[in-house]
């Protein structure tokens, strides 16, 4: 039985970073963002455990908002049932729209007693790094994130079947929301967003068109919190086949430590996100 964790409006009022998420002339909720409501809807009726990831992460229906206008989401949460040493919940985010209860995105959130240490069998990707020219990320049309999602600081390389970049970490959730549910992130919304920019740049670079990502079938955290340099990001593709790019992704810190993987990651490619992506400003 799914029962209300907490509600949160949803508005640029509410959201400033939101300024920095518009496509198509509509602020959007970003998947990060959901990801972080999820996260925490799990462990509102679990305190003290510690979140360590999440399965089967889809988003259903995207939170648009007409300019100046605001809306408010619950999210819901099941009693969580214990496999494997991890606290699974079920974990989902609804608004009301005419009377009706409206589901935008939901997942399987994980929680343990204590972090786990990394998988036993991981190895450090090799790096093969190139010149491809990327000087300028942000500001050519191939992305639409404002000033508060521009956290690619390098794209190292970026090749048909793989590529690697260096990403900021977030600022204190208070630097992009108003009145933020924790003083700390749940993972690192920044550093995850910039992960799916790169996908987008990999997207127009490959296939000549943009992308948005759509669903995360495994993501795992062996850290509390991402660490305040920034990371890397080691992208796989699993699958470059139109209309859904698969890809598996690393999170390393600057020594190389494993923070985070991604598997299943799901982007889908739509050739009208060129216009929409330019009216990038409300």
């Amino acid at each position: 039985m799914l029962n209300i964790a907490f509600e949160r409006e949803v508005s640029v009022e509410a959201l400033p970073c939101l300024e920095s998420h518009v496509l198509n002339g509509r602020p959007v909720v970003p998947a990060v963002l959901m990801i972080e409501w999820l996260a925490h809807g799990a462990v509102h009726g679990n305190p003290g455990m510690a979140f360590h990831g999440f399965e089967n992460f889809k988003v259903l229906k995207g939170l648009v908002l007409e300019p100046g206008a605001k809306t408010s989401v619950s999210v819901l949460a099941e009693a969580g049932q214990m496999r494997e040493g991890l606290l699974r919940v079920q974990v989902q985010i609804v608004s009301l729209l005419g009377g009706r209860t409206v589901p935008h995105a939901r997942a399987e959130i994980l929680l343990a007693d204590a972090l786990p240490a990394p998988p036993v069998d991981w190895t450090s990707p090799i790096l093969r790094p190139d010149n491809n020219g990327h000087h300028f990320i942000y500001g050519n049309g191939r992305l639409f994130h404002g000033p508060h999602f521009q956290g690619i600081e390098a794209l190292e390389f970026c090749s048909e079947e793989e590529m690697a970049g260096l990403v900021r970490s977030a600022p204190a959730p208070k630097q992009w929301i108003r009145n933020p549910l924790r003083p700390t992130w749940m993972s690192d919304p920044l550093a995850l967003d910039s992960s799916f920019q790169m996908l987008i740049l990999w997207s127009w670079e490959h296939r000549q068109t943009g992308s948005l990502p759509c669903a995360i079938g495994r993501f795992r955290q062996f850290t509390a919190a991402f660490p305040k340099a920034g990371s890397r990001v080691v992208v796989r593709i699993d699958s470059g086949k139109a209309p859904v790019v698969t890809a598996s992704l690393q999170f390393l810190d600057r020594q190389g430590n494993l923070l985070a993987l991604v598997e299943g990651y799901e982007c889908v490619l739509d050739q009208g996100l060129g216009e929409a992506f330019r009216r990038c400003r409300k």
